[in-house]
């Protein structure tokens, strides 16, 4: 089993910042905004919809798990191994995963990739 959370160096891992967990969350979860508004909003797993409206956004990627109310430290930059990042159920085919994050608001720069991939 690969369990190499990095899978690179670009774009570099950058240090991971603090928010206010709206749920439970579990470590190298990836994490949207519960309102898709990084001014207004708290951390939430990140969820899949047919109609983007509906989705909440992945932005970032928990680094240990946080419950509820508690602060939770999220990547926002970084090179991952696909196979270690927790998604929510909605993202249940192997492309919705990979893709997750491509078009994600700034300041977000992640990438992910399979174990062999």
């Amino acid at each position: 089993m690969n369990e190499h959370l990095l899978r690179g160096s670009d774009p570099k891992l950058e240090p991971a910042i603090s928010y206010e967990a709206g749920d439970d969350l579990a470590r190298f979860q990836a994490v949207g905004w519960s309102n898709n508004d990084p001014t207004t909003g708290i951390v939430v797993p990140a969820t899949w919809d047919a109609d983007p409206a509906a989705a909440i956004r992945p932005v970032g990627i928990t680094t240990a798990a946080a419950a509820e109310d508690e602060r939770v430290l999220v990547w926002f930059a970084g090179h991952f191994n696909e196979d270690l990042i927790t998604f929510d159920a909605s993202f249940d085919t192997p492309e919705k995963r990979h893709t997750a994050f491509i078009g994600a608001p700034t300041p977000t720069r992640i990438r992910l990739d399979p174990r062999f991939g």
